[in-house]
């Protein structure tokens, strides 16, 4: 079975926010890196599922975030500011929990876009634009 592995999601979330510079003991680092990572992450989706299916994953992701951080509603709201921007400042108003949220949100993304395109061509995908967050096991290396 292709199942998605939320331990595994969970890891390469944490990774990607390491990597767009999230410092985990200073939690001011956590909203610019996490929305530097979304955008990152869109990016790299859109070359696969088109810019519109890219946004809609992530709106999504938002969507399903906002169940326990409602006040990310401001991350989707329709004003003329980049959705990045708008993230960024609804998680700077949260610091407290922002964290949490980033990682929830982080890993829903990668959850919705496993479950389109399956977990094996997603990681293969992922590891192909990201190879340093997206490792790949020995079982998915084609011989």
């Amino acid at each position: 079975m292709d199942r998605v592995d939320k331990g595994e999601i969970r890891e390469a979330a944490l990774r990607l926010l390491a990597q767009k510079g999230a410092r985990f003991a200073e939690p001011a680092s956590l909203p610019e890196a996490t929305a530097r990572a979304c955008e990152a992450l869109v990016a790299c989706l859109a070359q696969f599922v088109g810019p519109t299916g890219a946004t809609a994953l992530y709106e999504r992701s938002v969507a399903l975030t906002r169940r326990v951080h409602p006040w990310l509603a401001l991350a989707l709201s329709t004003v003329e500011v980049p959705r990045w921007v708008r993230l960024q400042a609804s998680l700077e108003a949260h610091q407290d929990v922002a964290e949490e949220a980033s990682l929830a949100l982080l890993t829903s993304l990668l959850e919705l876009f496993s479950t389109l395109v399956g977990r094996r061509l997603a990681v293969r995908i992922l590891h192909a634009q990201l190879p340093e967050v997206f490792l790949l096991a020995a079982s998915e290396v084609s011989p």
